[in-house]
C-alpha cells in the first residue's frame, strides 16, 4: 500500500490535475503520518522547478510545495 501513496504526492505536485485546499491538506495529512514521504515531496518539487515553461497553476503548484518542504523540513 505504501507504494500508492508514493505515487499519489509524486501525481498530486507533478500533474496538471486540480490543486486546491484539499490536495494540500492531503499532502500535509500524508507527510504527518509518514515522514519519509518529505522526501518523495522533495524530488517532485525538483523535477517541477526543472521545467523551462510553467504556466501559472503551475508556478502556484511549485509555490505552495516550496512552502510545505520548509514547513515540514
Amino acid at each position: 500500500m505504501a507504494d500508492a501513496s508514493v505515487l499519489d504526492m509524486r501525481d498530486i505536485v507533478v500533474s496538471n490535475h486540480s490543486f486546491g485546499p484539499s490536495e494540500i491538506r492531503q499532502i500535509c495529512t500524508t507527510i504527518s503520518e509518514d515522514y519519509s514521504q518529505l522526501g518523495i515531496l522533495r524530488d517532485a518539487v525538483t523535477e517541477l522547478a526543472q521545467g523551462t515553461e510553467r504556466s501559472p497553476a503551475q508556478a502556484v503548484r511549485l509555490g505552495v510545495s516550496q512552502y510545505l518542504l520548509g514547513k515540514f523540513s
